[in-house]
C-alpha cells in the first residue's frame, strides 16, 4: 500500500523517525571536474586510480542529511544536475558518495568542512524497508510539534517546535552534547508504517537543534523553528517592489540561496505574489532578517512558513477561498468546545502607512477605519481601536488593508480544536477547511468553513490536533 493508503486505516502500525545531524570533520575530498569535490562511504573512486588515495580511509556513514562549510550550512542540491550550476551546494548520491560545490569554486582545503551524519531514532529499534541504517529504539514520552500563528497580527506565526526525549538509562548519551558538534543541526522528522519502503515516508517536520539537557534516564533536544536561524542583522531598501520579491531578494542576498524548488516551495509563492501589494523600505540601522520579513509579511496580509521538507513558503490569509478539504465526521476524536472570545474583537483600525525612513522609520502616516465602530459597540459594549503599523507606502492600500482586517476582526469567531488521525498530515496554517461540527447525532450549528490556526503532530499515538477558527 501507499502511504495515504495506510494513513486512512483504522488499524495500521505507524513508524515515527527522528533523524538528528551530528557533524563530523572532513578533509578527504577527490576531485571530479571543475568545482566537484567527493567523499565516498566505502572508499571507492572510480576515476581515480587506487595509488593516488594513499592515506585515505573508508567514512563508514550510512547517510548525509546536512554539509557546514565555515559554519554556513550548504543547500541539498538532491542531485548532480542542480549540484553542477550552484556553489554552495551538496548531494548524496544512491552510491555512498557526497558531492560538495563551494563558493567561488572553491577547493575544499580552503575551507572548514562539517560532514553532517544521519544518527536515527524510534521508539523501538528497526530498520525501515530499503534503509541502510538501523533507527536505535530510544525515543521515550510523547514528543509534540507544534505550529500556530497570531490570530490577529498577520505575518506574525509563533516559532514551533518542541522536545524529542531520548533513552539515556545506560548512559550511551552522557557525553553526546559535549563531544559532539550538534547545535544549530537539522532535526527532520518522519511518518511511515510497518511494510513501506523509507523513501515513501512522509516528512512531517524540519527544524534544528537547540537547547539539550541530560540526564541520568534520559537526554532531552529541544526541536526549534528554522526562521529563527535568519537572525543576520541587515539593511534593505525598495521602492513599491512587491512584497514577495522584497522578501526573496533579502533571504537570496544575505543566505546565499536562490529562487528555485530546492529552496522555495515556488507554487504557493507564485501563487501568492500575484495577489499581494507592493512595500517600500529604505532601512537606516540594520535589524535581524526575521523581523524585516515578518514586518513585510504583516503588510500583505501573510505569514512566512518554513515546509516540512524545509522550504520557505508564504500564504496570504484569505478565508473567502474554497476550503482545502472536508474533515470526515467519523475521524474526529473528541467531543465539540467552542471559546467566543470578543477581546479579539476590533471597533477601529488604525493604519500606519508611509514611513518617515528618514527619523529612523518612527514616524508614519495615519488612516483609521472606524466603518463598523458603531456596529461593534452596539454588539459587544466596547471600544477596541488597534494600531497596524506597515511598509505600505501609498494611501489607497492603507484604506484597503484596514478594510480587509475590519471585515475579518470585527466580529467574534468560535475557535475549537479537532484531534485527528495522521490523514490530515499536509494541512497548513492559513489553509481553510470544512469541518462537520455535530453531537452524536444531531448537529450543533451543521458545518463550518475554519481556517487553520494551529497544527499539532503528537507522535506518540501518532496523532494530529488542528486549532481552528470558524470563519
Amino acid at each position: 500500500m501507499t502511504f495515504a493508503q495506510y494513513a486512512v486505516q483504522s488499524v495500521a502500525n505507524a513508524r515515527v523517525l527522528v533523524q538528528l545531524d551530528i557533524a563530523i570533520p572532513n578533509e578527504q575530498w577527490v576531485n571530479n571536474g571543475a568545482g566537484l569535490w567527493a567523499v565516498n562511504t566505502d572508499n571507492l573512486y572510480s576515476w581515480v586510480d587506487s595509488s593516488l588515495l594513499d592515506g585515505f580511509t573508508a567514512q563508514n556513514f550510512a547517510a548525509i542529511g546536512s554539509v557546514h562549510v565555515d559554519g554556513v550550512l550548504q543547500q541539498d542540491a538532491t542531485s548532480m544536475a542542480l549540484l553542477v550550476p550552484l556553489t554552495e551546494t551538496f548531494w548524496y548520491d544512491d552510491a555512498g558518495t557526497l558531492w560538495v560545490h563551494l563558493i567561488n569554486h572553491d577547493e575544499p582545503s580552503l575551507h572548514d568542512i562539517w560532514i553532517g551524519v544521519i544518527y536515527g531514532y524510534s521508539f523501538d529499534e528497526f530498520t525501515p524497508v530499503g534503509a541502510e541504517q538501523v533507527y536505535e529504539g530510544r525515543l521515550l514520552g510523547t514528543p509534540i510539534i507544534s505550529k500556530r500563528r497570531d490570530p490577529l497580527y498577520f505575518g506574525k506565526l509563533v516559532f514551533g517546535g518542541g522536545t524529542i526525549t531520548l533513552a539515556n538509562g545506560d548512559g550511551d548519551l552522557d557525553s553526546w552534547a559535549a563531544d559532539n558538534n550538534i547545535y544549530g543541526n537539522p532535526v527532520r522528522i518522519y511518518l511511515g508504517y510497518d511494510g513501506l519502503d523509507i523513501s515513501e515516508y512522509q516528512r512531517l517536520y524540519t527544524g534544528y537543534i537547540g537547547r539539550v539537557a541530560v540526564s541520568e534516564t534520559d537526554l532531552s533536544i529541544q526541536v526549534q523553528d528554522k526562521r529563527k536561524q535568519l537572525t543576520a542583522p541587515i539593511t534593505y531598501a525598495c521602492t513599491a517592489l512587491n512584497a514577495l520579491d522584497a522578501i526573496v531578494a533579502i533571504l537570496t542576498t544575505n543566505y546565499n540561496i536562490v529562487y528555485n524548488a530546492t529552496y522555495f516551495d515556488t507554487t504557493a509563492w507564485d501563487a501568492a505574489q500575484a495577489s499581494v501589494e507592493t512595500v517600500t523600505l529604505n532601512m537606516q540601522s540594520p535589524a535581524p532578517t526575521i523581523d524585516v520579513i515578518q514586518g513585510i509579511c504583516a503588510s500583505v496580509f501573510g505569514v512566512f512558513y518554513v515546509t516540512s521538507d524545509d522550504r520557505f513558503s508564504f500564504r496570504r490569509i484569505d478565508t473567502t477561498v474554497t476550503s482545502a478539504t472536508a474533515i470526515a465526521d467519523a475521524d474526529i476524536r473528541n467531543q465539540h468546545r467552542l471559546t467566543y472570545d470578543p477581546t479579539e474583537v476590533i471597533s477601529s483600525a488604525r493604519i500606519g502607512y508611509a514611513r518617515d525612513w528618514a527619523t529612523n522609520g518612527t514616524q508614519y502616516t495615519y488612516v483609521t477605519n472606524t466603518t463598523y465602530e458603531a456596529s461593534v459597540f452596539n454588539t459587544y459594549k466596547t471600544y477596541n481601536e488597534r494600531t497596524f503599523d506597515t511598509y505600505l507606502h501609498a494611501v489607497t492600500a492603507a484604506t484597503a488593508y484596514g478594510e480587509t482586517l475590519m471585515v475579518y476582526a470585527k466580529d467574534v469567531h468560535g475557535t475549537f480544536e479537532l484531534d485527528l488521525p495522521m490523514a490530515y498530515y499536509v494541512r497548513e496554517i492559513g489553509e481553510t477547511v470544512d469541518v462537520p461540527i455535530r453531537r452524536a447525532t444531531t448537529a450543533m450549528i451543521a458545518t463550518a468553513k475554519s481556517e487553520i490556526i494551529d497544527v499539532r503532530y503528537d507522535l506518540s499515538g501518532p496523532s494530529m490536533a488542528l486549532g481552528l477558527r470558524i470563519v
